[in-house]
């Protein structure tokens, strides 16, 4: 179908000049339109002659999300996903659990150097992160349902020899209620879904008109909980084998999303990792990067770190760092001890330091614990 842009249609409103720093907070960095990172767009802009921009969904580090499609800087990062994407949709058996790209095209960048590929996604609901930050993290059997269909999505991903990398709250979305909006205007799908767009005149970009927009709030209302879909596969490996795993990128941000063999670096994550789960194997001793500096440098090595390889560390794990403690205090204070030792018998399993130790998830879906709780919630 062929949108016409035409001035009937809302394209949501230009925020007075006191409220443009709110929109400034929630929206993607300026500079990277200066820099020809991302493709300057704005509300009601209509794409390859069939894709009209209504709202924006969120941001990200290689990639702007409208309503309809996903704009990726140029570039062999930016590109990454629609590769994998390829290679997930040719290889995995399953894919109704993973957002895949119905269609694709390019738009020209600036003087025409660079290209701006824009991936067509089915829409989803906001991601397990937003529900977090906006405290609509629901039920607790929607949460464990969610658990589960994540794990066998990711499973799909190991069958096929595919390792995700980036395995977070923002990678995981919900679905959303479907409700017939064929014949609504775009001012009643802002009135009753959406939200209208509240937006910045882009002043970067001199060449076409373009906007800085803020993400859309999404309404608790329109949630499904009968399904989560895993997203972002740019970071993806195709070596599943653990022990002699090579990544493109030895450490990821934030660190706290990374396996401790790979943020081998931070000083304050070592110092809780360690006072949580004990010492590090000894035989990483020495490839800590601080520990590679020579002190008339810039930095002066921690002497305390000779502690994360001590192996009387193993009796001085800080309770107020534990696992135990996490589940006590920060998330399931209410839970029964019965629902509480199997939760650590699988915590347990996966939070160790040798990868070839850690539970994985094929094997997680058969573990006793993991099922004796899947079942408290009727799962």
């Amino acid at each position: 179908m062929e949108f016409q842009d035409d001035d009937q249609s809302d394209n949501g409103d230009f925020v007075c000049s006191s409220d443009e720093d709110e929109v400034e907070s929630e929206a993607e960095p300026r500079y990277r339109y200066s820099e020809n990172l991302y493709y300057p767009i704005r509300i009601g802009e209509v794409l390859a002659a069939g894709y009209r921009i209504e709202h924006k969904l969120g941001w990200g580090g290689f990639s702007t999300v409208p309503w309809l499609s996903k704009s990726w800087s140029p570039g062999e990062k930016g590109e990454r996903e629609y590769h994998k994407q390829n290679e997930i949709m040719e290889k995995v058996h399953d894919i109704s659990g993973l957002v895949t790209y119905q269609s694709c095209f390019c738009l020209v960048g600036y003087g025409g150097v660079n290209k701006h590929m824009v991936l067509v996604f089915p829409v989803r609901g906001p991601s397990l992160y937003y529900c977090s930050r906006r405290g609509m993290r629901g039920p607790v059997a929607r949460r464990v349902r969610a658990a589960k269909q994540l794990l066998i999505s990711v499973k799909g991903l190991h069958d096929a020899g595919i390792i995700h990398r980036d395995l977070n709250k923002g990678a995981v979305l919900y679905d959303m209620k479907k409700d017939p909006v064929e014949n609504l205007t775009t001012a009643e799908e802002y009135r009753r879904f959406l939200g209208r767009p509240r937006k910045i005149a882009l002043q970067e970009v001199s060449r076409k008109q373009a906007e800085l927009v803020e993400p859309m709030a999404f309404p608790a209302d329109r949630i499904s909980g009968d399904k989560v879909y895993l997203c972002d596969f740019h970071l993806c490996s195709n070596n599943t084998d653990s022990s002699t795993r090579e990544t493109d990128y030895k450490v990821q941000s934030p660190g706290m999303f990374c396996a401790p063999e790979r943020f081998h670096g931070g000083v304050v994550l070592m110092d809780r990792v360690v006072d949580a789960l004990g010492p590090f194997p000894a035989h990483w001793k020495g490839r800590h990067y601080l520990e590679h500096v020579d002190k008339s440098g810039w930095y002066d090595p921690n002497p305390d770190m000779d502690r994360w390889y001590d192996p009387g560390l193993k009796t001085r794990v800080d309770p107020k760092y534990s696992l135990e403690a996490k589940i006590d205090h920060r998330t399931r204070p209410e839970i029964s001890e019965y629902e509480r030792q199997h939760a650590l018998n699988v915590m347990y399993k996966g939070f160790r330091y040798l990868p070839e130790e850690r539970i994985t998830a094929a094997e997680l879906l058969q573990d006793e614990s993991f099922n004796i709780i899947m079942g408290l919630y009727g799962q």
